[in-house]
């Protein structure tokens, strides 16, 4: 039973979430590509990767263990050196080499022994290059395949994010992309969400989007750029806002003008941007009468509560009924006698409740 409950990881299933190790040796299957292992510091948890040769000939393979780092674009480098998120001196895989005959399948066991002083989030990679390769550099690992391993210690880390830059420019086919930055300078990895919005000279709203609508992570220490395309976009003078939750109690916001013409960005204003406090986990359970994220806090401001009533109403509209419940709650958090929180959380309760029941 308890090894049972040892291979039990949780099994990334959003391609979106993070790009996977290249396939580019031929024939060559590992799957999953990505897992994540959620445990307390001082445990160990074992899995398995499935490895399937596809080809024709016989494969001796050499497993590597290694660090990722995210790049801007959402891409990971791997890299041999140490880091302080990285967790490649965990992992242990039960084969330095596996031998795979044609159309063969073998299962690699591996394990994850987290230190004692483990806290927040770590990544490695886990890759298989040809045994006869001795000569591989931290470039060619980007061609290998394997399996990114995300590791998480529960209730412990920090969370803290800068919105560090706010842009728009024409797509490389029609349209445009507004950009938005987000650096994580926490220990936790981030799944960022949020609104993008234009509004006229006017001051009425013309435009509002999702940000990071495909649920993309932000690992500890990298600067992300979540890219949001927009379809079409008039002539003239825009504000541009974004408002980013990024699991803290307060939201990340930017803001910048920014002037089309012709189809072409002729102008923009430098982003006014906006950075979050350090704090933990907000999922840390509270202790000693601390706040709800287990540390002392003071209220919340009222800025940052009217940002969150603000956000929870877009979402609301938007249909996004979900992220708008778990906003509801979050400004209850932070101010439990707010009763048009309470009532909008009611609400959305209501409405989750019949979609659930018209679904059957």
């Amino acid at each position: 039973m308890k090894q049972a409950v040892h291979i039990l990881l949780a099994v990334v299933c959003c391609g979106l979430l993070l790009p996977p190790p290249a396939h580019a040796v031929p024939g060559l299957n590992v799957w999953p590509s990505k897992v994540e292992v959620s445990a307390a510091a001082g445990a160990v948890k074992t899995g398995v990767l499935a490895v399937q040769n596809q080809g024709v000939s016989t494969r001796t393979l050499r497993v590597l263990v290694v660090n990722c780092r995210m790049n801007r674009d959402g891409s990971l480098s791997y890299v041999d050196e140490d880091d302080p998120r990285g967790c490649r001196q965990w992992i242990k895989a039960s084969a330095r080499e596996i031998t795979l005959n044609p159309r063969a399948n073998h299962q690699l066991l591996y394990s994850v022994k987290l230190p004692r002083d483990a806290s927040g989030s770590y990544s490695a990679a886990l890759l298989l290059a040809d045994a006869a390769r001795q000569d591989l550099t931290p470039r060619d690992y980007q061609d290998l395949p394997g399996a990114i391993m995300l590791v998480t210690v529960p209730n412990s880390g920090t969370r803290a994010a800068d919105l560090t830059g706010l842009s728009l420019r024409r797509s490389d086919s029609e349209g445009y992309v507004a950009q938005v930055l987000i650096n994580n300078r926490g220990t936790l990895t981030l799944m960022p969400s949020g609104l993008l919005q234009l509004y006229g000279d006017d001051g009425g709203e013309k435009l509002r989007l999702p940000i990071n609508d495909g649920k993309e992570l932000v690992l500890p220490g990298a600067t992300r750029a979540l890219d949001v395309p927009i379809d079409r976009l008039e002539a003239g003078s825009f504000k541009m806002t974004a408002t980013v939750d990024y699991g803290s109690v307060e939201l990340l916001q930017g803001e910048t003008t920014v002037y089309v013409r012709g189809g072409e960005v002729l102008h923009q204003q430098a982003a006014a941007t906006s950075s979050g406090k350090d704090g933990p986990d907000r999922a840390q359970p509270a202790k000693n009468g601390t706040g709800p994220t287990g540390a002392k806090m003071g209220p919340a401001s009222q800025q940052d509560i009217a940002e969150l009533m603000r956000l929870g109403t877009s979402l609301y509209s938007s249909g996004d009924y979900a992220k708008a419940l778990s906003v509801w709650q979050r400004v209850l958090k932070a101010d439990p006698k707010n009763a048009a929180a309470k009532k909008n959380l009611e609400r959305t309760r209501q409405k989750l409740k019949a979609l659930k029941g018209a679904k059957g």
